[in-house]
C-alpha cells in the first residue's frame, strides 16, 4: 500500500510506529504487516479493500483518526488523534460458530489491555464491548464484519483521550486508559500487548475450543448474573442473564414469564448502569 504512513504524536512524545509495535509482539501472527494511516474514513473499509484484494489473515491497518468510524448498528464511532483505532484482517474459513468471534476478539483486547492499567479492572459487556469496572464506563468497542471469506475485526480504543475531548452525549458513560491511568499509555506498547492476546484468543477459536473459550470470555463477562435490558429489534424485555452458549448467543431468563431464550442480536443493557 503506497499511502500510509506514520504520524501523530501523543503526549509522550512517542508515534505510533508499525516496526516498534512489530519488535513487542510476542510469536503473533497477527501484526507481521501493519499499515499505518496518519487519517482515513474507516479501518474497516480499507481492511474490506484489502482482504477483498486478497491480502493475507493478521494484517492490521491502523488510523491516528477516522472521519467516519462506526459501531454496532450503524452507531458513529468517535475517533479522534491519541486512541488506537485498528482493524484486522481475519479468515477462519467456514464454521457454525461466528457469533463467538466477536467475544474471542474482545477477550484478547481485554487481556492485552489489562496488563497496561496498573491493576484498574476491565470487563466484557457482551456482546462487543470493553467496559471499566465497578462504574462499567466504555473504553473499548470491538464491530466484526464478515463474509464467507473474511472476517474485519474492527477495534476502537480510547487510549490518550481527555474528558473535554469527548463528545458531551458520551462523556458520562465513557472512560480511557489516560483517565484510568492518571497519564498518558506508550500506545506502541500497548498495541503490542493487544494483538499478542488477540492473536492467542484467536487461535482457541480457530482450532475448535469453543468450551475453554466460552469460560475465559465468561470470567471476564459483567453480563452475566446480572438484570438486563433487551432490545432485539422487535420487543424490549426485562431479563436475567445466565450464560453464553458455545456459539455466542446471551441466555437470559425473561423476569415475568421465567422463559428462557437465547438473544443473538440487538441491545443488551444493565439495569444499574
Amino acid at each position: 500500500m503506497s499511502d500510509w504512513r506514520v504520524g501523530g504524536l501523543d503526549e509522550m512524545g512517542s508515534e505510533l510506529n508499525p516496526s516498534r509495535i512489530q519488535s513487542l509482539l510476542e510469536g503473533s501472527r497477527i501484526g507481521k504487516k501493519i499499515c499505518l494511516f496518519s487519517e482515513c474514513e474507516s479501518t474497516n473499509d480499507e481492511a474490506r479493500a484489502l482482504a477483498q484484494n486478497g491480502e493475507p489473515e493478521g494484517t492490521v491497518i491502523i488510523a491516528e483518526r477516522q472521519s467516519k468510524g462506526r459501531g454496532r448498528l450503524q452507531r458513529r464511532w468517535f475517533s479522534p488523534a491519541g486512541g488506537l483505532w485498528f482493524s484486522v484482517i481475519l479468515r477462519p474459513g467456514r464454521c457454525d460458530s461466528l457469533g463467538l468471534l466477536p467475544l474471542a476478539v474482545g477477550l484478547g483486547v481485554c487481556e492485552g489491555l489489562q496488563c497496561h492499567l496498573n491493576g484498574n479492572p476491565l470487563g466484557i459487556k457482551w456482546p462487543n464491548d470493553i467496559v471499566s469496572v465497578p462504574d462499567g464506563k466504555k473504553l473499548c468497542g470491538v464491530l466484526c464484519e464478515c463474509s464467507e471469506l473474511w472476517v474485519i475485526a474492527g477495534i476502537g480504543i480510547n487510549a490518550n483521550l481527555d474528558p473535554e475531548s469527548l463528545p458531551e452525549e458520551i462523556r458520562t458513560v465513557s472512560t480511557s486508559m489516560k483517565m484510568l491511568l492518571g497519564r498518558a499509555a506508550d500506545r506502541n506498547a500497548v498495541m503490542a500487548s493487544v494483538l499478542t492476546s488477540l492473536d492467542r484468543a484467536y487461535r482457541l477459536f480457530v482450532g475448535g475450543d469453543r468450551q475453554e473459550l466460552v469460560r475465559l470470555i465468561s470470567s471476564k463477562c459483567v453480563t452475566l448474573g446480572k438484570t438486563v435490558r433487551v432490545n432485539d429489534g422487535q420487543t424490549v424485555f426485562a431479563a436475567e442473564a445466565l450464560k453464553i452458549e458455545l456459539d455466542g448467543a446471551l441466555r437470559v431468563r425473561i423476569l415475568g414469564n421465567g422463559r428462557s431464550v437465547n438473544i443473538y442480536a440487538g441491545d443488551v443493557t444493565l439495569s444499574h448502569w
